[in-house]
């Protein structure tokens, strides 16, 4: 065909460009326009063929564009030209009997594809021709390079919304774990990749995750604490404190990888990875990670979201951390400000406990000293024997007033340095004997358990109490549990336990399988005549006695009890420290009787205890002098012209205490002997005293005169 033949049909194809040219813009989807400029191309020379393909921005990977292309051809190389321009050079055999001509899609520093056109070679391509394809390149490049802008227009509004909605589902719970779910959901969502994970720093230098969104590892559970080695990318990530990303983390030199990662990833083809830092206050507490398929590029716009999100992170995460530290610090300070509460409550009971027994013991030392006497004298059986109840019956309301003494912890104690495990297995005949054989008593001693300072005969009565209240817990039988064992204490423990501090302690343990105990009766175990008993069953006073001594002791009580399923006593006594000496009562020199003809100067404000006890020492030879307070017994020990050999006199008094009185006393006569008789020890009032010096209230005739002898003796042996 001539050129002029030819001319029409030229013309009716660049119209028909033309015209697609002009509708290009009211085209919707690119798919749509690219399917169309490559029908176009075609059209430039009859026999023609045209594809076009598609540079992935993610992965840098050549794919066809789907109905763009009408053959499968290879995309050839495309560069730049030293002017900058995109260049995809012509091949005149292309597969030996077709030409290729290759035009670029780009606009300025963007390359989006190339659109090759495949013709038979033995007809160059003109250059009309190569105008037409390269207008459509254009066009093409126009097209892509818009929805190109679309989409990140319509991803940056995506991701602002979501950051958005973060921070505001952020503000509405301080829930750790809540926190990091909604942080990698939206990760996920945004990214598109596979998994998403968010994991926290401890303080040991483990990651432990504490959110994952995605698919899941099938070597290793989530949650289980890794190593920062053993963590990937996650751990170079916290290496390296910077975000790190690989599209291949199996082909990365610079991550070590375990065999068990390793046949993972390849199973699931997870390998492209992008983590960030998490950091509060410039310190890092974590890493936000994302995965998605090998090959994979992440870009400096995604480093840039996951930073953002990580920022979010950090903020949420710290800010739950501060909120469990404050409510943890204000459990911490209710639960201190309870205990100081129940100390002060107990406390308060204990002076009202002893300020009762103290007064009580007074008038059961007239009615015992009384009845004492009166047997002396009657002769008919049935009097001594009415006589013998009245004893009796004080000898017992004595030993309820001594658990009082022991719970206001106002008795006197003689501490020696004692082995525990000593002390347990001198009473463990006695405990079966009181359990009964339906109970299982088990022993687990520890080995090398230090010594403590303690009364033993105490100590063995807080075991006795404490087997007591296991045995009425378990009437159908069951196991009886005595430890010990040396433990440290820290600040924090002991705060929970008031007057209690940090050190080294010596643990004994006493636990039952018996039916427990609730809270309400846990608060209200230690105080006095408090019992869950049926009524004439206890006195409500055993654990109350365990109490006392155990803080007299200079230990605390830690107990555990659950309902059905048993109860736990923990006491803690402080172990004896290095240069701490028995205490130990030197024997009194031989006696040759209780009788004696000394003067005794007797100060005592109650007229019936001053009664009984001037009357029993007269009876018995000496010559004694009263006073029914402390400037009465001044004056007496000024006035009186002969010797006075020993001081008996009351502890608690008004106006000045028993001790107090004894050093006046002593600086007018340096040598009297001091016997102080009370019916408790106060420590704030009876300082300096032995326990030889101290005789308890109530008393029996035989001990009162026992030990104004003896103190009468010592004095002499001195």
């Amino acid at each position: 065909m001539s050129a002029a033949a030819a001319e029409p049909d030229r013309r009716r194809r660049l119209t028909h460009v033309t015209d697609l040219v002009r509708a290009l813009p009211s085209a919707i989807a690119v798919d749509d326009v690219l399917h169309r400029i490559s029908k176009a191309v075609a059209s430039v020379r009859d026999g023609a063929v045209c594809a076009i393909h598609l540079l992935d921005e993610a992965t840098g990977a050549w794919r066809p564009a789907p109905g763009a292309c009408q053959a499968d051809l290879t995309a050839p190389s495309v560069v730049r030209d030293t002017a900058g321009r995109w260049q995809a050079p012509w091949s005149p055999s292309y597969d030996g009997k077709a030409g290729l001509l290759a035009i670029a899609i780009a606009t300025g520093e963007a390359l989006f594809g190339v659109v090759m056109l495949r013709v038979d070679p033995a007809t160059p391509v003109s250059a009309e021709e190569r105008e037409v394809v390269e207008l459509l390149a254009a066009e093409a490049a126009l097209a892509l390079h818009m929805a190109r802008l679309h989409g990140r227009a319509q991803r940056q509004q995506r991701e602002a919304e979501e950051l958005a909605w973060l921070a505001r589902a952020l503000n509405e719970t301080l829930d750790v774990t809540e926190v990091g779910r909604r942080i990698v959901d939206s990760v996920l969502l945004l990214f598109g990749g596979t998994f998403s994970r968010l994991r926290k720093l401890e303080p040991d230098g483990s990651l432990t995750a504490l959110a994952w969104a995605g698919r899941r590892p099938d070597h290793v559970e989530p949650n289980n604490p890794l190593t920062i080695e053993a963590g990937a990318l996650a751990g170079y990530v916290v290496q390296e404190r910077r975000p790190v990303w690989s599209p291949d983390v199996l082909a990365d030199s610079r991550l070590r990888l375990s065999r068990e990662t390793r046949e993972s990833l390849m199973r699931t083809g997870d390998r492209a990875v992008l983590g960030v830092p998490l950091r509060a206050k410039g310190v890092i507490i974590g890493t936000l990670t994302v995965g998605d398929h090998a090959g994979r590029v992440w870009t400096e716009t995604d480093v840039a979201l996951m930073e953002a999100f990580a920022d979010q992170a950090a903020l949420a995460l710290d800010n739950a951390r501060l909120f469990a530290a404050e409510h943890a610090a204000r459990a911490t300070a209710e639960a201190a400000e309870e205990q100081l509460r129940q100390a002060r409550k107990m406390e308060a009971i204990g002076l009202l406990a002893g300020g009762i027994a103290h007064d009580f013991n007074n008038l059961l030392t007239v009615i015992s000293g009384r009845a004492q006497l009166l047997d002396d004298l009657v002769t008919y059986p049935e009097t001594r024997h009415a006589v013998e109840i009245i004893q009796t019956t004080t000898d017992r309301a004595a030993s309820l007033v001594r658990q009082l003494l022991a719970f206001g912890r106002r008795q006197m104690l003689h501490p020696a340095v004692v082995e525990p495990n000593v002390v347990v297995r001198t009473v463990t005949s006695l405990l079966r004997r009181v359990i009964g054989e339906h109970i299982e008593l088990v022993l687990e001693l520890g080995a090398d358990v230090s010594q403590v300072l303690a009364d033993p005969g105490q100590l063995e009565q807080v075991l006795m109490n404490l087997a007591v209240n296991a045995r009425d817990a378990m009437p159908s039988g069951g196991r009886l549990t005595i430890t010990t064992t040396e433990v440290g204490v820290d600040e924090t423990f002991a705060r929970r336990h008031v007057g209690a501090e940090s050190g080294v302690y010596v643990r004994l343990t006493v636990s039952d399988v018996g039916h427990g105990m609730d809270e309400a009766t846990r608060a209200r175990a230690f105080e006095p005549f408090f019992t869950t008993k049926p009524q004439g069953k206890g006195t409500g006073l055993g654990l109350s006695t365990v109490y006392g001594i155990v803080r007299q002791s200079g230990g605390f009580i830690d107990l555990d009890s659950q309902l059905g399923v048993g109860t736990t006593f923990r006491i803690y006594l402080p172990r004896a420290t290095g240069g701490v000496e028995p205490i130990s009562t030197p024997a009194p020199p031989p006696s040759r009787d209780v009788l004696g003809t000394e003067t005794v100067l007797v100060v005592e404000d109650d007229d019936d205890v001053r009664g009984i006890t001037c009357q029993v020492l007269e009876l018995n030879g000496y010559t004694v002098l009263e006073a029914d307070d402390v400037e009465d017994a001044v004056r007496l020990a000024r006035d009186h012209p002969g010797p006075i050999h020993l001081l008996v006199s009351d502890v608690v008094m008004p106006r000045m205490s028993g001790p107090e009185l004894a050093e006046i006393v002593r600086e007018l006569r340096p040598d009297i002997a001091v016997l102080y008789v009370s019916g408790y020890a106060d420590e704030s009032r009876f300082y300096g005293a032995r326990a030889i010096e101290f005789l308890p209230k109530p008393f029996q005739i035989a001990e009162l005169v026992r030990a104004v002898r003896e103190r009468l003796d010592r004095r002499g042996a001195a």
